[in-house]
């Protein structure tokens, strides 16, 4: 029987692989024991900004590793994984972010794909991702069979955006997507006009870092409240948001309904509604009073 004392033993046992390795996303102590020692004891680090990872080392009183500290940004990464050479079969590599989970809107997929493919084993070493912390105090329930979906970062042209909401939409349940500061009035107005007033949204920002904020409210008024820059004592201006919306799962709808809607949902943010029901209605052979039941709806 084994005891406790030698499982302990067994998990801390380093095997040589690639070691995907999550980094804190604001407070430092968010960083595990397991991490600490992986990179206290690996021999290459794959880094998505090197400057930000030797401070990292330096804060934990570690040493650069034997090979060193090597550049895995979205730019390079396609370059860095064809020209990758590892020669010996027991090395210990980490890759890491800046902050948060690598391959997360983060470098590192194709960095796993390819080692993996060339039969090198491949490790978690879990730990801070905003989207998931987010979720966690937002206080939503995820009922079962209920999906919760991450879209990464929220489109800026306007089509791109059309056919997000409307998969969205389609697919119901729990949403997370980033968003930067500048944008974030904007998307909020998008959400409106596709999901309704009352929808509701949760946003973070800072989180785990001394000024951590979040909003709970419908986007009605989550967007009187950043307008006015009433919000919140924080800063609401600058930074990053990871935003969750609660999205109603849409009614099944016949062809024609669904190509109106999708015409509105492209159309709506660009004209008045009387000039969309006139346009929709000559174009798509449709009785103005059902084009104007669903600019109203939508």
């Amino acid at each position: 029987m084994t005891d406790t004392a030698t499982l302990h033993k067994r998990q801390n046992q380093m095997m040589s692989g690639i070691y995907v390795l999550a980094t804190p996303i604001g407070n430092l102590l968010d960083l595990s024991e397991r991490a600490k020692l992986i990179l206290s004891n690996c021999h290459l680090i794959f880094a998505e900004d090197t400057r930000i990872t030797r401070k990292l080392l330096t804060l934990l009183n570690l040493k650069k590793p034997p090979l060193g500290i090597k550049s895995l940004h979205k730019f390079s990464e396609a370059k860095t994984v064809a020209n990758l050479n590892i020669k010996k079969k027991n090395e210990i590599i980490v890759i890491t972010c800046d902050a948060g989970t690598p391959a997360i809107c983060d470098p590192g997929a194709r960095m796993i794909s390819h080692c993996r493919s060339i039969g090198l084993r491949i490790f978690s070493i879990p730990g801070p991702c905003s989207l998931v912390s987010s979720f966690s105090v937002s206080g939503f329930e995820l009922s079962k069979n209920e999906p919760l979906s991450f879209w990464g970062y929220f489109p800026r042209k306007i089509g791109e955006q059309t056919n997000l909401l409307m998969k969205m939409r389609n697919m119901g349940g729990f949403v997370v997507f980033f968003e930067v500061a500048s944008r974030l009035l904007k998307t909020l107005t998008a959400i409106q006009a596709a999901f309704g007033p009352e929808t509701k949204v949760f946003i973070s920002k800072e989180i785990t870092k001394v000024y951590e904020a979040h909003w709970f409210d419908s986007v009605d008024n989550h967007l009187t409240k950043f307008k006015d820059g009433n919000s919140s004592p924080v800063d609401a201006t600058r930074g990053e948001f990871v935003v969750t919306l609660d999205v109603p799962k849409a009614v099944e709808t016949d062809l024609e309904d669904e190509r109106l809607r999708k015409w509105i949902y492209a159309l709506q943010p660009h004209m008045t509604n009387a000039d969309l029901v006139k346009i929709l209605s000559r174009e798509l052979q449709v009785s103005k009073k059902k084009v104007y039941s669903y600019v109203i709806r939508n």
